[in-house]
């Protein structure tokens, strides 16, 4: 494996990996993410740019990234052709020897975790599944974004314990979501909803009560129900790409070892499938077999 670069674009964080020669690779994160909305309002690549900068310098400075060859973003917000051709132009001033390929996030975690048959589902702050089939056939469901898709998601199951919350509210209700939310973030009133709603990092802040929610689900039947309610919608994600012969099923993401992942693996292997464990790390990817090999059709390069 020659020296490569791997990041790892979500809404709530973005992830670099660099690998040099074959050695283990050394991670790095910055907070917050990419925001959904940045993909189609034409700033991706310059925030996208000064992302990677800031994560160079965790990683040691741009000198130590001056011999990658290969380079791969994956990414939760899908890139046109034009934000990815400035991207790449901004990212060549540091590493102009890199070959640069761009993918869906749930393409690379597949590859990381199975890099076979069946299907890996990512739960973080979106979902996102991805299957191949028998005979090497690829394709995903949902990732659709947290306004009209990411069923079953930390955003998924954080709107809905907020929306509990403010339920209680007019109900004048105490309830054990209620606390939570106001330990995390101030009194659920009128000031609260108009913050949430105007801020940049509404869907990473609104994922994150997802935890309090799984934390409480255990105990709490309003955050039980919410959390059974989400395992529901990620198994009908997985169903509908189920195929012969491609049973097994990764399930990974922040939400992957929580209650909610025992409790969705469990639900899966109920309807037949085999539960795998994730092979490798995304950063683990050999990137030039990866663009090579069964995932190259869903691969973009830049010129």
């Amino acid at each position: 494996m020659s020296t490569q670069l791997i990041i790892d674009v979500g809404k709530s964080a973005v992830r670099a990996g660099l690998s040099c020669g074959g050695r283990a690779p050394i991670v790095v994160s910055r907070e917050p993410g990419l925001p959904p909305a940045t993909a189609g309002d034409g700033t991706a690549a310059a925030r996208l740019s000064v992302i990677v900068d800031e994560l160079l310098d965790l990683l040691g400075g741009r000198a130590s990234t001056c011999g990658v060859r290969h380079m791969l973003f994956a990414s939760t917000a899908l890139l046109d052709a034009q934000a990815r051709n400035q991207l790449a132009d901004a990212v060549r001033a540091w590493m102009p020897a890199a070959a640069i390929a761009f993918c869906d996030d749930g393409i690379a975690m597949h590859a990381a975790a199975l890099d076979g048959p069946g299907t890996v589902l990512t739960v973080g702050t979106g979902i996102a599944a991805v299957h191949r089939t028998v005979s090497g056939e690829v394709h995903r469901a949902d990732g659709w974004g947290p306004l009209v898709g990411d069923r079953g998601s930390a955003f998924d199951i954080g709107r809905a314990g907020l929306t509990a919350v403010f339920r209680a509210v007019d109900l004048a209700l105490s309830t054990a979501l209620r606390e939570q939310a106001t330990a995390r973030f101030g009194e659920p009133d009128i000031g609260l909803a108009v913050k949430l709603l105007a801020q940049d990092d509404a869907v990473a802040r609104i994922s994150a009560f997802a935890e309090d929610v799984v934390a409480l689900s255990s105990s709490d039947h309003e955050a039980e129900r919410i959390v059974r309610d989400a395992v529901d919608r990620l198994v009908d994600t997985v169903d509908a790409l189920r195929s012969p012969g491609a049973e097994d099923v990764a399930v990974l993401g922040r939400l992957g070892d929580s209650y909610l992942g025992r409790v969705l693996r469990a639900a899966l292997v109920e309807v037949g499938y085999r539960e795998r464990p994730a092979g490798r790390s995304v950063f683990e990817i050999d990137v030039a077999a990866f663009c090579a090999g069964a995932y190259r059709d869903h691969i973009d390069h830049t010129e």
